[in-house]
């Protein structure tokens, strides 16, 4: 009943990171007054030696910079119209995203009755089977390690009849991983074969669910063949499958929280288990908040969605010999804490607005302090998480590009992307913004526009490298909503953030037309109008 679990008891440990934070010396006694006078600024300073001077330019010369603000700045905010307009609601791709999946019409492969009951008795059937499954290990299962190694992996690998390991293969099978090569191994295509996997796990799954209690087997099923219905635009059945396995999570939930919060008088399977079901959790919920925006178009979140003391994955102690699953983990815990960022307080219901297009108006004060969650999730990130030496800057090519590390470059990727859509709600229109005197110090649309050129830049040079290391893992939707950010920003009157968004928006079409299978970026003619 759900996934079997055999393993040598061991000594429990602890993963810690240390925190990262700005620290200023406060060892040296100097004062600064800057001041407004009828001859401008006046600067009154303690200052008195070299040393001081040093002090004082290391201390503060962060603090002057427009582009790079390395602490949350402070917002000059009209506190008497203590809002700010919502100039794009969902941007254009969004809105094709969202009709795209609002159809109820059902799509998917057409696979004849005889391909499908061919796939079903191929000699080589089971072998294709645990090489998908293999597969998925290499790419989605290294950002998203929803499974306990040492023990899951084994024991779903020994039973590739199982229907877990069977909605696995599907999964990975419909997706865009380049891990799989099935040729000379049947005379079916990769397409007719995921199916048969879709159809085989699907039967398994309805029996399961009237004749079995929820258990983790059947809630990974339902969350990859869940999975498998949005990449097939089965929008209906995609619905339906998430919000069961959302439902079942909050079933197990009771059951498996006792076991985390008790460890030390709980059997290791069961801890195993419970760690297991945390993970799908956060998988689980971020695919339920997406899809309550996009096709149920609910206005405001709802209180079961936030975070009640869940915590964070953690690091098993038979994790921690390998350290591909170390560092797997590690991204995993920061991707959680990155979404959490906006979805633990009840001022995150405005982030929410925000991002379902919900929203007219937003306040200057919840848009700060959404942005200040950012900010200091930013700051307590481990430095070897970093791609900059400030929360919002213009990345460097170079160090983007040196970066062999994906788990740097997704977790990045997800963080610009956070950014970007929030500002590109509120941004000024970048036709009629001069920018001649924009800040980021100062809460407006000309500074939002400011931050979706900084997020886009780095997203298109982030996607470039990560492509190039991992292609499995970069998402062609997020590529199209950075180009849709890049084209707005071509008709801006900065000639600085111009230049860089045409530049940009060659580089994500050259991402996506890899990703869709394309040998030239000059075939995206027809498709790139509605970029």
């Amino acid at each position: 009943d759900g996934v079997g679990l055999q393993h040598q008891p061991s000594g429990k440990t602890r993963q810690k990171r240390a925190r990262v934070d700005d620290k200023s010396d406060s060892g040296d006694d100097w004062q600064l007054t800057i001041s407004q006078s009828a001859s401008g600024l006046q600067f009154q300073t303690s200052i008195k030696t070299a040393k001081d001077i040093l002090t004082f330019l290391k201390g503060s010369m962060r603090y002057f910079s427009l582009a790079s603000p390395s602490r949350p700045p402070t917002y000059n905010i009209d506190r008497h119209n203590d809002r700010i307009t919502v100039t794009y609601k969902v941007l254009h791709v969004e809105r094709l995203f969202r009709k795209m999946f609002a159809k109820t019409v059902e799509h998917g492969p057409q696979n004849g009755v005889e391909k499908r009951a061919l796939a079903r008795v191929l000699p080589s059937r089971s072998f294709i089977k645990l090489q998908f499954y293999d597969a998925y290990f290499h790419c989605f299962g290294l950002i998203y390690p929803i499974f306990v190694l040492p023990h899951q992996f084994l024991y779903l690998r020994d039973r590739p009849d199982s229907m877990l390991t069977t909605a696995i293969a599907a999964f990975i099978g419909f997706s865009q991983c380049q891990h799989i090569n099935i040729e000379g191994m049947s005379i079916l295509d990769r397409q007719a074969i995921s199916e048969s996997f879709r159809q085989e796990a699907r039967e398994m799954l309805e029996e399961a669910l009237f004749d079995m209690e929820p258990n983790l087997e059947t809630l990974g099923t339902l969350k990859f063949l869940g999975q498998t219905a949005l990449i097939l635009l089965r929008n209906n059945e995609a619905r339906a499958l998430i919000g069961m396995a959302w439902r079942m999570s909050m079933l197990l939930r009771d059951k498996y929280l006792d076991v985390l919060r008790n460890q030390d008088f709980a059997d290791e399977g069961l801890i195993i288990e419970a760690e297991s079901w945390r993970r799908m959790y956060y998988k689980i919920r971020y695919l339920e908040l997406n899809l309550r925006i996009i096709q149920d178009g609910r206005q405001n979140i709802s209180e079961a969605i936030l975070c009640d003391g869940i915590g964070p994955p953690l690091i098993l102690p038979s994790e921690e010999k390998d350290p591909h699953t170390v560092n797997s983990l590690l991204l995993f815990q920061q991707i959680v804490r990155l979404n959490e960022c906006n979805l633990n307080t009840q001022i995150d219901s405005v982030g929410y607005q925000l991002m379902a297009g919900t929203a007219d108006f937003v306040s200057c004060t919840d848009l700060e302090r959404l942005e200040n969650q950012m900010l200091s999730f930013w700051r307590s990130l481990p430095s070897e998480f970093k791609l900059s030496e400030s929360p919002i800057e213009y990345l460097e090519h170079n160090r983007v590009w040196q970066c062999h590390d994906y788990h740097v470059l997704y977790l990045n990727k997800l963080y610009y992307a956070w950014w970007l859509g929030f500002e590109t709600r509120v941004m000024q229109i970048p036709e009629q913004a001069s920018l001649t005197g924009a800040s980021l110090g100062r809460i407006d649309g000309e500074r939002a526009l400011v931050i979706v050129s900084i997020c886009s830049d780095a997203l298109a040079k982030i996607f470039e490298a990560l492509h190039r290391i991992l292609p499995c893992v970069v998402e062609s939707h997020w590529v199209l909503i950075a180009a849709d950010a890049c084209k707005m920003l071509r008709s801006s009157q900065n000639a600085d953030i111009r230049v860089r968004a045409i530049g940009n928006l060659r580089s994500c079409l050259r991402v996506l037309s890899s990703l869709i299978g394309i040998t030239s970026p000059t075939d995206m003619g027809q498709n790139s109008g509605m970029l």
